[in-house]
């Protein structure tokens, strides 16, 4: 199985939108990304606190898989490879984030395709996911 962490602000939700919701450009981005991978998604975004999974299909428009567990570190790379090793089906992965100071300092950080916070997914960072989840 093939998984995509998913943050939202920055990534999903830019500037464009007042940082309220997704933008129409980036999920387009997103749904490219997910068509040509088969993946799902795992939402590792602070908006997946007090939020249920239903609300959160309802925000992105699709089932996910689930969500990373909030753990008392608030390290989003821990809580990433907390689920990893709870879930070993996930044979291929990336980490779809605008930010990397609490996701550098662990092994999952090699497979983080960075985003701009303003901009968000662009089509090279599109095309760079999709690279990382095919190879």
């Amino acid at each position: 199985m093939k998984c995509i962490f998913l943050d939202f602000d920055g990534v999903i939700v830019t500037m464009e939108n007042s940082f309220d919701k997704p933008n129409k450009r980036t999920m387009k981005h997103l749904q490219d990304i997910l068509d040509s991978t088969q993946a799902e998604v795992v939402v590792s975004s602070s908006w997946r606190v007090g939020s249920t999974n239903a609300h959160l299909e309802e925000i992105l428009g699709f089932k996910i898989k689930g969500v990373t567990s909030r753990l008392g570190s608030r390290d989003r790379g821990e809580e990433i490879e907390t689920y990893l090793e709870e879930h070993p089906e996930i044979e291929k992965y990336i980490i779809l984030d605008d930010e990397e100071h609490d996701i550098k300092d662990y092994g999952c950080s090699k497979y983080l395709v960075k985003t701009n916070i303003y901009i968000g997914l662009t089509t090279t960072t599109k095309n760079k996911a999709i690279s990382m989840l095919k190879d």
